[in-house]
């Protein structure tokens, strides 16, 4: 914005003074914009501020750019020449000066920027049946991270133990990084992208049973907290920048069933053999071929036929 007033008028402070100019100037970087000719007096005094672009980034091509302030300096002037500072600007003007290239003082925005960036982690988490444990794992899998075609790519590894504790972050190693961010093939715990990317990280199939001793538990669904993860700013304009992506693995208790059935060869009920005849069976039942944990026996008896 400027706004220009009579000349003696200090425009920080004009008090009761009207402004003889004001306008709102628009340019491009390295553009240059001058007040119309014949519209200001010599010596009229103008305060000059910029709209203040810090903390978003408004004109990047992406959510990992950000405005971080900016600050003036007044060259080819006569009251001012060769201030600097921030915030707004006083700059007086001066009729044509002798200088053929810059012949009005000029008051210069310097705009400063940085690039944010985001940390994602893996965590791997179980949820298991009221009361059970299971073996060990080394749990593993990969990610890919993109922003606008620049991907991150590598894979993550976790061994937990057989309960619903949380062990900690998955050790990740990213082994292709077009945004030069991360070291390649060293794992840590932490894959650092731009502000603005997207992430998916999957599992890699469970081969093993969870349990090789308890026949019961079998692997159940796998879920994720997020989906896609996504390092760019909600609704309401927050911007998170450090996430954890969670995989739990589900175990679900499964019960069998052992059919027992009888028939006799050779004869008819009721005629060789009482119709009603029954026949016991005993049965016994392990978790497993080493037959170590019996789970159930008993006795079941069945009529001929059945």
């Amino acid at each position: 914005d400027v706004v220009c007033y009579a000349p003696g008028v200090d425009p920080t402070n004009p008090g009761t003074a009207t402004p003889t100019y004001t306008t709102t100037a628009t340019i491009g970087l390295t553009g240059i914009w001058r007040a119309p000719a014949n519209t200001l007096q010599a010596e009229s005094s103008c305060l000059v501020s910029e709209h203040d672009l810090t903390g978003t980034s408004t004109g990047f091509v992406n959510a990992s750019y950000e405005w971080t302030g900016s600050s003036w300096a007044i060259s080819f002037g006569q009251e001012h020449n060769g201030m600097t500072g921030t915030g707004s600007a006083v700059i007086t003007a001066h009729a044509r000066s002798t200088d053929a290239d810059h012949p009005y003082p000029r008051v210069t925005f310097t705009n400063t920027y940085s690039r944010q960036t985001a940390a994602l982690h893996v965590k791997k988490l179980l949820d298991l049946p009221d009361g059970a444990t299971i073996d060990d794992h080394t749990y593993t899998g990969s990610f890919y991270c993109d922003l606008g075609g620049q991907s991150i790519q590598g894979t993550w590894t976790q061994t937990h133990d057989g309960t619903e504790a949380d062990t900690g972050d998955a050790s990740v190693t990213v082994t292709s990084d077009a945004q030069g961010l991360n070291t390649l093939n060293s794992a840590s715990d932490t894959v650092t992208v731009y502000a603005g990317s997207w992430c998916q990280v999957t599992e890699d199939a469970l081969t093993s049973a969870p349990s090789a001793t308890d026949g019961h538990l079998v692997w159940g669904s796998s879920t994720s907290k997020y989906g896609t993860v996504t390092f760019t700013p909600d609704a309401d304009g927050n911007l998170e920048l450090d996430k954890t992506e969670v995989i739990t693995n589900q175990v679900e208790r499964t019960e069998a069933n052992v059919v027992i059935s009888k028939s006799v060869s050779g004869g008819v009920a009721g005629t060789q053999y009482s119709a009603d005849q029954q026949f016991t069976f005993v049965y016994s039942c392990w978790t497993d071929s080493t037959k170590a944990t019996e789970v159930a026996s008993g006795k079941r008896t069945v009529t001929g036929g059945a």
